[in-house]
């Protein structure tokens, strides 16, 4: 491998000079010391269904099967030993697990209509990527060709920042009305009341006519809302751009992370206002039971690919502030059992129970009863698998997925037994502003 340093600068800088199709931006915006660029894949890798797509020097192959199992097969290829001078992400897939991709884990109900038909899972094995250590403030190009190393350096020095573009009020319309929405929680507290369920993640999405370049609207939510687990796809007929707060789970030097968020609180631009705001939030009681939750259900979770008694809580109900909202979160760690690799945990922590609820597999026929389409990406993943059985996802909220000049946002919310139905509503609006803000 050839690993060139080049300039420190802004990844977004970088990624407009390089941008290409089939090529991702990952960006640590907020708390985080690495974003990654990922260019020129010599592989493609896609499922929907139980049919999986994959494209290598221009020829694709097709074949039926769990895709979960078929990207392990791909991987375990070029299984090699990270050096700890390495990045995390040095070689191996980069791209998004779709929330369907769940049918492959579990047997659930399939009545939701798949409007939007994108692919349940979409991985690039990239042949070049550019790392930044935000901490030593470093950039270097990973590649095995001196060539492609010099074009990239080339396409950079030549690039010209484009000009800031201006953006018009979007027309947003949703797949549920208001009433229809607080019907919907009503009947979800139905569910819970008759012990079905203690939460259940309910979420509406928003359309809208998208007339400007994608990764215009991803600077201005850059600088609108910076978040620790901020992506930007563009693939083959659609991008992402995702602002996520959440973290999934991580598989680093076989230690395993995750950091869920539950409980949420607007935020104003009144500091008066977020002071009594945040008192509030630390004293609401279904806020932090609702966390306390989720705590156990993710500890158990990991409890299935862990070693006995490795699992601790390592940072216990921080309040994390972004531009609208303040979260509640909690870091939970364990040590990966010999046995286990990182394609176990993703099955078994995957999606993750926080944009679900609890008991999952229940909340999860719940959710397909009663949202009215599929949810494709959203609360799925991003993120990568390198080859040294390791690897770094998200959650995917607080993200525009755009195709066909539509954008489409889905915001959601935890329902439990005492929810109010118009505070629910209200929640799922806020959690969408500061992405209608950058549209």
């Amino acid at each position: 491998m050839i690993t060139r340093s080049i300039p420190y600068q802004d990844p977004v800088l970088l990624y407009e000079a390089l941008r290409s199709k089939n090529s991702i931006l990952l960006e640590s915006q907020k708390n985080g010391n690495n974003s990654y660029i990922a260019l020129n894949p010599y592989q493609l890798f896609k499922s929907k269904g139980n049919t999986i797509t994959i494209t290598k020097n221009n020829k694709t192959t097709k074949k039926k099967g769990n895709p979960v199992e078929e990207l392990k097969k791909l991987i375990s290829k070029h299984q090699v030993k990270r050096k700890q001078s390495q990045p995390l992400f040095y070689q191996g897939a980069i791209g998004y697990l779709g929330y369907d991709l769940v049918h492959h884990f579990e047997k659930l109900p399939r009545t939701a209509k798949d409007d939007l038909k994108l692919p349940d899972c979409y991985f690039i094995f990239p042949r070049d990527i550019i790392h930044f250590d935000h901490k030593k403030k470093t950039a270097k190009i990973i590649t095995k060709d001196k060539q492609r190393a010099d074009t990239i350096q080339k396409k950079i020095a030549n690039h010209q920042p484009s000009p800031e573009s201006q953006p018009k009020k979007p027309k947003l319309k949703s797949n549920f009305t208001k009433i229809k929405y607080e019907q919907a929680i009503k009947k979800c507290k139905k569910y819970i009341e008759e012990g079905d369920s203690f939460q259940i993640k309910i979420s509406q999405r928003f359309e809208t006519e998208i007339k400007e370049d994608p990764f215009e609207i991803y600077k201005r939510l850059k600088t609108i809302n910076p978040s620790p687990y901020a992506a930007f796809l563009e693939l083959e007929n659609f991008q992402v751009i995702s602002n996520s707060p959440e973290h999934l789970v991580k598989v680093q030097n076989n230690q395993v992370e995750t950091r869920p968020i539950g409980g949420t609180y607007p935020r104003t631009n009144n500091k008066t206002n977020n002071q009594q705001l945040l008192k509030q939030f630390k004293q609401d009681k279904k806020e932090q039971q609702e966390h306390n939750m989720l705590i156990d259900l993710e500890r158990n979770d990991l409890g299935r690919v862990c070693k006995y008694g490795s699992i601790k809580v390592n940072e216990h109900k921080t309040i994390e502030h972004y531009s609208h909202l303040y979260h509640l979160v909690t870091n939970i760690q364990g040590k990966l059992q010999k046995n286990k690799d990182v394609f176990n945990t993703i099955q078994t922590m995957f999606p993750g129970g926080t944009i679900t609820g609890c008991p999952k597999i229940r909340t999860m026929e719940i959710i397909d009863e009663i949202e009215p389409v599929t949810r494709n990406l959203y609360t799925g993943s991003i993120g990568f698998i390198n080859f040294s059985n390791e690897m770094d996802f998200n959650i995917i909220i607080r993200t525009l997925i755009i195709k066909n000049n539509k954008g489409y946002i889905q915001v959601g919310g935890g329902i439990v037994a005492d929810s109010n139905p118009k505070k629910e509503y209200q929640e799922t609006l806020d959690k969408a502003k500061a992405i209608i803000e950058a549209l």
